[in-house]
């Protein structure tokens, strides 16, 4: 049985490390059904982390966090255009993402009818191209706020892609530009955000009031070994087999054994979201044709792998709908071993169940990769800090 492992831990840990790092109001982005863990479990956890502010992208998830009890600010980030809608979404004491002429004509009238005045924030289209009012149109902005509560300004970065760190400083820019116009014409905008997960690895809150987060918080963002990763599928070994070398197996039949092989087949593949969501199309297409050589000339690039007791095992071939194959060879590894694979929760579908996890099961996983990190010199998986290898070899 394939099932999606939330640590409630890790995530807590995970908020514990960005309140190091800024004293800004944290936003949790939990959007999409919690980031794919589940929307309930996702707000228990944050609330018991102190969370007092959270953004989602549609009115049933905002419903949903009201009916488990959520008494604090909800923001809805996409614009939500029918007045009846907006009417429940008012009454429910829900804040307005505001960024167009057609939205805030809707919300006029739901206020009409409601006579609940709405509580807004500003969604500044600064580069992004998705929804917002464009930022060098302040007169815009100012004839759409009339008869609402403006309580925040926002912009959403783009972040993707080989030209990141330029797009965020040029985005920056307007985004600071178009605060100092609203400014100039008497605009109040209230609290202030704009780095969300990745732009606040790379340049912190920005001197904002606030930050939106969301795989920050399930520490799946690459790179960062302070951030503990808390979502993981679990699958068993489900039947073993020794292949001969040269067989040829996969999915596709294309990989030929080199050796006499103990393959395990595990029934996790697309499906389940494994190996799903990764970042095609954000290099450039130099560092494309230069990764492409790189995985030429080294076969061990071009592997994925899966982790038995936290141990890198290799994945054989291209996987199926439903399964996939390992490379058993180098461990004693038997049938109904846990197969870890690491993968993004949000395409992980509902029909695989969500179990929670606490924190002495972390530890012991930990302990035990530490053991074999210190015994062969790998480094650790994303869940484990380096610092954590380096004082276990030290004994410190």
């Amino acid at each position: 049985m394939t099932t999606l492992m939330i640590h409630e831990t890790a995530i807590r840990q995970n908020v514990r490390e960005i309140r190091t790092r800024t004293d800004k109001r944290i936003i949790a982005v939990v959007k999409e059904n919690g980031y794919g863990i589940g929307l309930k479990n996702a707000y228990e956890i944050l609330h018991s982390s102190k969370i007092d502010f959270y953004a989602v992208s549609s009115p049933g998830e905002a419903y949903t966090l009201r009916n488990l009890g959520c008494k604090d600010d909800i923001l809805l980030l996409t614009p939500e255009l029918s007045v009846e809608e907006c009417s429940h979404l008012l009454i429910q004491n829900i804040i307005f993402s505001l960024g167009s002429y057609e939205q805030a004509d809707i919300l006029k009238e739901a206020s009409a009818h409601t006579k609940i005045i709405p509580r807004v924030h500003l969604a500044l289209d600064t580069g992004l191209g998705r929804y917002g009012f464009p930022w060098d149109e302040p007169e815009t902005i100012r004839l759409c706020t009339s008869g609402a509560r403006i309580e925040g300004c926002y912009t959403h970065f783009a972040t993707n892609g080989s030209r990141f760190k330029k797009n965020v400083r040029l985005q920056l820019h307007n985004f600071e530009k178009a605060l100092h116009m609203l400014t100039s014409m008497g605009i109040s905008y209230g609290m202030t955000h704009a780095s969300a997960s990745k732009s606040f690895c790379e340049f912190g809150d920005l001197g904002f009031d606030a930050i939106r987060l969301g795989s920050l918080l399930l520490g799946c963002i690459h790179g960062e070994n302070a951030f503990r990763r808390a979502v993981w599928l679990e699958s068993p070994v489900y039947i073993t087999s020794i292949q001969k070398r040269g067989k040829q197996i996969g999915y596709d039949g294309k990989l030929k054994l080199k050796r006499d092989t103990k393959v395990g087949i595990v029934q996790a593949g697309y499906s389940d979201g494994v190996f799903i969501g990764s970042q095609d199309g954000e290099m450039s297409i130099f560092i494309q044709f230069l990764s492409i050589l790189k995985n030429l000339v080294t076969y061990r690039t071009r592997r994925k792998y899966v982790r038995i007791d936290d141990i890198p095992v290799p994945v054989l071939g291209k996987i199926g709908l439903n399964h996939l194959l390992v490379d058993l060879t180098d461990g004693g590894y038997l049938i109904g071993d846990q197969v870890r694979i690491e993968v993004n929760p949000l395409f992980v579908p509902q029909k695989v169940e969500r179990v929670l996890i606490a924190s002495e099961e972390l530890e012991l996983s930990k302990s035990r990769w530490l053991l074999f990190s210190a015994q062969t010199g790998l480094i650790a998986p994303e869940a484990f800090s380096h610092s954590d290898v380096l004082k276990h070899n030290l004994n410190i």
